[in-house]
């Protein structure tokens, strides 16, 4: 991924997530995500700001700093976050997001290209980090359940988003047999195929929506 254009998206999903977030009169109503309020959805978005912090701190300083200690770690910093009155849970959302543009900002040009590891393990390189955060920004803002749907992100962040998909399922041996179509464009090995809008194509892969067709069924993404 281009590191200028994902800082570029960075900031446009960190924007947007806040506006869509700003719309919404009630935190405690489900998001799109199974189990999670909104409330918790913005605390884990809070939370995963601090956690791509440590590591770019990592790679500033070579010393090993992973997101988090443990996965038990980060299930109870997102619970105990999700906790605080909205007030404070807000203003610790504008401090994460700070924090991250302190980051990126002050990181060394020398820097970008540290080895990393992901909160699953995966290696990754410092300029994979923005990227990670554009997607967390973009899909969250859809995934709070207010006016923002796919069809609302950049036709390009999209294309973007799809050919992550398909390298991280390839990445791991776990490539589905299927074809996606949007015009032109064409992503994976077939033979299934599967048309659609890029919005209806991205809501597919991410799991936001199940395939229609039940015999079809895809890997996670993250």
């Amino acid at each position: 991924m281009d590191l200028a254009r994902s800082l570029r998206w960075r900031r446009q999903g960190e924007d947007r997530f806040v506006a869509a977030l700003g719309a919404l009169d009630d935190l405690e109503l489900p998001s799109r995500l199974p189990g999670w309020t909104r409330r918790t959805l913005v605390a884990h978005v809070a939370e995963n700001a601090r956690a791509l912090c440590n590591l770019l701190e990592w790679a500033e300083t070579g010393r090993e700093h992973p997101m988090y200690e443990s996965a038990d770690a980060r299930r109870r910093g997102i619970e105990q976050t999700a906790r605080l009155p909205v007030p404070s849970l807000l203003e610790h959302l504008a401090k994460t997001r700070a924090e991250l543009d302190r980051a990126i900002d002050s990181l060394p040009a020398c820097a970008w290209n540290a080895p990393l590891r992901s909160a699953v393990g995966r290696p990754i390189r410092a300029h994979d980090v923005p990227w990670m955060r554009c997607r967390e920004v973009w899909v969250h803002a859809v995934d709070l359940a207010g006016d923002v749907g796919f069809d609302d992100l950049p036709d390009d962040l999209l294309r973007a988003v799809l050919d992550d998909a398909f390298t991280l399922w390839r990445s791991r041996g776990r490539e589905p047999r299927i074809e996606l179509r949007s015009g032109e464009s064409v992503w994976g090995p077939g033979p299934a195929v599967i048309e659609g809008t890029l919005p209806e194509l991205v809501a597919l892969v991410t799991g936001r929506v199940a395939p229609s067709d039940p015999g079809i069924s895809l890997p996670e993404w993250l």
